[in-house]
């Protein structure tokens, strides 16, 4: 199998079909090194680069270097692309990852992006703002910011941050609060992280919290 059957479009892509239908044979992740020394005459560089669709991929700069491998999310996919001295996409190859998928979880010791060489992503870092909604008769909001995570990966401390009122109803019963400074009392907490939040808190996405109160 040739490498112009597995990357096959000397020119721009508008469509993932297009794809499809330009090429006969997937491209293994232990393969990849090998086809672009049989393009280039010598190993190259391996950008890598993640996005949401197809449309991201085709109107994104790759001016920085001929050689990606892209993680198309919205698709599932990975794909092996080739500028050949173009700043688009002007050569695109479909990676397999038929192997790592059917591989035993209890086997798997690198995960797919892993394999392909892309940095594992972290829900959690340094620095994130967490918050905690609760209350039974009116909403509170609680900020909190992650100041440390464990080697482990596993525990995080946080701090507890001020509410700042950004704006409120005319009564005070109604708020809009977002994080302010760190509180006074410096009193850390240990909370476990989970897959999508930090014990009973949840990462704050950037936008203002209502919360309530009644006389």
């Amino acid at each position: 199998m040739t490498e112009n059957q597995r990357i096959l479009l000397a020119r721009k892509a508008f469509t993932l079909n297009e794809v499809y239908d330009s090429i006969n044979e997937f491209i293994k992740p232990q393969e990849i090194n090998q086809i672009i020394r049989t393009l280039c005459g010598e190993n190259k560089n391996i950008e890598h680069a993640t996005f949401t669709n197809f449309e991201e991929l085709i109107n994104a700069d790759y001016s920085k270097n001929r050689f990606w491998i892209i993680n198309l999310k919205q698709e599932n996919l990975f794909l092996f692309v080739d500028t050949s001295g173009y700043d688009y996409a002007r050569y695109i190859g479909i990676i397999s990852l038929e192997q790592y998928i059917k591989q035993p979880k209890e086997q798997e010791t690198l995960t797919i992006p892993e394999v392909l060489g892309f940095e594992e992503e972290k829900s959690f870092k340094v620095g994130d703002v967490l918050y905690h909604s609760w209350g039974y008769d009116q909403t509170n909001i609680d900020f909190y910011k992650i100041i440390e995570i464990s080697k482990t990966g596993k525990t995080a401390k946080l701090i507890r941050l001020m509410n700042k009122v950004i704006s409120s109803t005319q009564d005070g019963f109604v708020e809009q609060v977002v994080p302010g400074q760190e509180s006074e009392n410096k009193k850390l907490i240990t909370a476990r992280i989970k897959e999508k939040r930090i014990g009973r808190f949840w990462k704050w996405n950037n936008k203002p919290l209502t919360q309530t109160s009644y006389a």
